[in-house]
C-alpha cells in the first residue's frame, strides 16, 4: 500500500505561527485583566468628614449601605454611579441622608 504525499497547506507556516501567538498574547491579556478586574477594588476611606471636622459616614456606613443595596437587588435600577442606588426594592424614591 503505497502512501499518498502530504497536502501542501493552503497557507505557509508563518501565518499559522503569527495566528497562534497572536492568540496566546490575546488570551493572555484578557486573562491578566480578567484577574485585575475580580481583585482590584476601589479604596474605601476610613471616614470622611465635613470641613469643620465632624465624620459625615465611615466605612462602616459604606459597606453597609453596599450590602442593603446588593441585598435589595438594587443594581437592577441603573448603574451604580447613576439613579439606582436612589431606588428601592419596591420602586419607591430613598432620599439622601443629610
Amino acid at each position: 500500500m503505497a502512501l499518498e504525499p502530504r497536502r501542501q497547506l493552503l497557507v505557509s507556516r508563518g501565518w499559522v505561527q503569527a495566528v497562534a501567538i497572536v492568540m496566546i498574547f490575546g488570551f493572555t491579556v484578557m486573562g491578566m485583566l480578567a484577574y485585575r478586574t475580580y481583585t482590584g477594588e476601589p479604596p474605601i476611606p476610613a471616614r470622611v468628614t465635613d470641613d469643620s471636622g465632624h465624620v459625615l459616614f465611615t466605612r462602616g456606613d459604606i459597606l453597609a449601605g453596599q450590602a442593603v443595596f446588593l441585598r435589595n437587588g438594587l443594581m437592577e435600577y441603573g448603574s451604580i454611579f447613576g439613579h439606582g442606588a436612589y431606588l428601592a426594592a419596591c420602586g419607591e424614591t430613598l432620599e439622601p441622608a443629610s
